[in-house]
């Protein structure tokens, strides 16, 4: 039989897939840090920067653990049901961790007062306007001794700022 002669698409990326390993080894760490560590806390990050989660890490280092991963694999991690739980109360913590989902349309660069999206600031960034707020919100906070308590809802607060020239 011949071979097809359609245009066939073809991946341009480097950044290869996270296998079902790397995947399972992160539920085992997540899952052992529990056992170890008294507390866990949910936190959301805006205008996230290197440098300055490589200094918070290393603050942190002798004490805690931080993961950054996805949230359907750290959901399992905690369990998403009760039964499914590693430590009473957990699956509240796992009921918290969504993602959002974006639209790419056209827009207009910015106006004065609105908030700006992850693609508008990159736009600012080419005209040599940065950002100058990192911020990191705690959500939720769970302990083996007190249990689960929400602090706030995951809210898309990014008002971000612009460095006056």
């Amino acid at each position: 039989m011949p071979k097809s002669k359609r245009d066939k698409i073809v991946s341009l990326t480097k950044v290869k897939k996270k296998t079902k390993e790397t995947k399972g080894k992160l539920i085992d760490e997540v899952r052992e840090c529990i056992s170890k560590y008294n507390n866990l806390f949910v936190f959301s990050t805006a205008n996230l920067r290197s440098n300055i989660l490589i200094k918070i890490r290393q603050h942190f280092k002798q004490n805690s653990r931080i993961f950054y991963g996805r949230n359907g694999v750290m959901a399992v991690a905690l369990g998403k049901t009760p039964e499914q739980e590693v430590e009473n109360g957990l699956y509240n913590v796992a009921q918290m961790l969504k993602g959002k989902i974006e639209l790419l349309e056209r827009f207009v660069v910015c106006k004065e007062g609105d908030k700006l999206s992850s693609d508008q600031t990159k736009i600012l960034r080419h005209f040599g306007r940065r950002l100058v707020e990192f911020r990191i919100t705690l959500l939720a906070f769970w302990s083996k001794k007190k249990g689960f308590k929400r602090f706030k809802e995951a809210v898309d607060d990014n008002t971000e700022k612009m460095d006056e020239d």
